[in-house]
């Protein structure tokens, strides 16, 4: 087990390594260099060091090959039988106006002790004054301005292929090569037909998906085993969860780019299904994600839980100022459109949400689970039998775009052949899938509006502007 979570642990160093090289630069190799420079067997020996932070994958290699004994004297000196303190935070109705009132005390005295107060006015506006920096405009003039004409990127390519034969959803696929041990495959499926009754569950629908039992069918393959599976076999969801976190580095499912769960960020036109993965596991891990896709069984207990976790997670949104007043902007700007579905990011606000969410754990408790759950699996099917979407892949620079888009391919057509779906007609991404073609949702104002909006919830106030 150590020796697994060490390689998870490694694979994630190394993604965040390609990621944010300028953040490894900071915290790790400059650290170490400044300390080898000023420590002081450094001063003694001609010979130049780098401490343990450009070590730290042999370190991780030594770690994962330690005795199971070692980790339970880690486990005794610093967490068992150490001093440990418990806090405990209460929540009180009666401390914010004690806390108030012993506020204004405390202005009332400070306002007394004042002895001059129109000296003490003059003495603050000068410091006011002293403290403000004008930069003369000849200095502004002097300091150089960035050429972004000559701003560097890492170095990729990328081709777009239209398939003569679709693969799923996509009728098209986008190849890009980049310098990288972690190849990705994100499958986007527009999201054009699915009705308005089924759109409010698509929250629940995006945060089910790649954490619910599978319900496979006869006849297909089950992780690494090289038998085909001889009956229909359920799969836990913890299974499920364990087995994406061991095969990739990350993985989502999730209406447009950037989303949140109650904000579809943008490009809310497509249904993103996207696996990030250490390049020897893309087999498996594309395994996992298609049939995760086509097989996730929704039961009881996983909507209700699910369920309950996103209406505390509104709770939170309601308290902090910004998602707030992004959600009032969204839900503001998505005007009803005639004859056309309603906007997704309208459905999935928080501002719907919170009554949805509701009613769905009222049906799961009162044993109305099926009429959720047919709901859920309509989403499933629609998505699973769309069409007109496309496929991204994104490889090593060294990598055979055939090779990964037979893997896709093969994995995606083995396991669509034993299932059932209905295949619901879209219009073809033509020749340019991204940006995806959409249509504005601001509406024609013909002035700025301002909105007020008074939640004794939030903890900040908070202003955003919506051009």
């Amino acid at each position: 087990a150590m020796r697994k979570l060490a390689e998870r642990f490694r694979h994630s160093l190394a993604l965040d390594m390609e990621n944010k090289p300028d953040d490894l630069i900071q915290e790790m190799i400059c650290i170490d260099i400044v300390n080898a420079h000023f420590a002081t067997q450094s001063q003694s020996s001609s010979s130049f060091s780098i401490g343990s932070r450009a070590n730290l994958f042999d370190i991780i290699d030594r770690l994962a090959n330690k005795p199971l004994s070692f980790w339970l004297d880690v486990l005794k000196i610093w967490m068992i039988d150490a001093q440990t303190y418990y806090v405990a935070m209460t929540p009180s109705a009666t401390l914010g106006p004690q806390l108030e009132s012993a506020r204004r005390e405390v202005e009332k005295r400070n306002e007394a002790s004042i002895v001059d107060k129109v000296e003490h006015a003059r003495a603050i506006a000068q410091a006011v004054e002293t403290s403000k920096v004008n930069i003369p405009g000849s200095v502004k003039s002097t300091i150089p301005m960035p050429d972004l004409a000559r701003v560097t990127s890492l170095p990729h390519s990328q081709r777009l292929d239209l398939l003569t034969k679709t693969i799923g959803p996509a009728s098209a696929v986008q190849l890009i090569w980049f310098e990288s041990e972690f190849p990705e495959v994100v499958l986007h499926i527009p999201v054009h037909e699915i009705p308005n009754d089924l759109r409010p569950y698509m929250v629940l629908f995006q945060e089910l998906l790649l954490c619910s039992d599978l319900l496979l069918p006869a006849g297909v393959f089950y992780d690494v085993e090289e038998e085909l599976t001889v009956k229909e076999r359920r799969i836990a969801y913890t299974t499920v969860v364990e087995r994406l976190a061991a095969v990739t580095t990350s993985s989502d499912a999730s209406i447009g780019f950037g989303n949140d769960s109650f904000s579809c960020s943008w490009l809310e036109d497509i249904f993103v299904l996207a696996i990030n993965t250490p390049r020897e596991k893309l087999r498996l891990a594309v395994r996992w994600l298609v049939q995760a896709f086509m097989f996730a069984d929704f039961t009881a207990e996983r909507i209700l839980t699910v369920a309950q976790n996103l209406l505390s997670e509104i709770n939170d949104w309601k308290r902090d100022g910004d998602l707030v007043a992004m959600s009032v902007v969204t839900y503001f700007t998505a005007q009803e459109r005639p004859n056309q579905p309603r906007w997704m990011d309208k459905c999935i606000s928080i501002f719907e949400q919170e009554s949805v969410l509701k009613h769905i754990i009222d049906l799961v408790k009162t044993g109305n689970t099926d009429a959720v759950v047919a709901k859920l699996d309509d989403i499933q099917d629609l998505l699973v039998g769309g069409s007109g979407g496309f496929l991204t892949l994104g490889m090593p620079t060294n990598g055979d775009a055939q090779s990964y888009i037979a893997d896709f391919t093969r994995e995606w057509d083995a396991n669509m052949v034993k299932r059932n779906t209905k295949q619901v007609a879209i219009p073809d991404v033509g020749k340019n899938p991204f940006p995806y073609p959409r249509s504005t949702r601001f509406p024609e104002l013909s002035k700025p509006q301002q909105l007020h909006i008074p939640m004794p919830s939030i903890q900040a106030s908070c202003v955003q502007l919506a051009f």
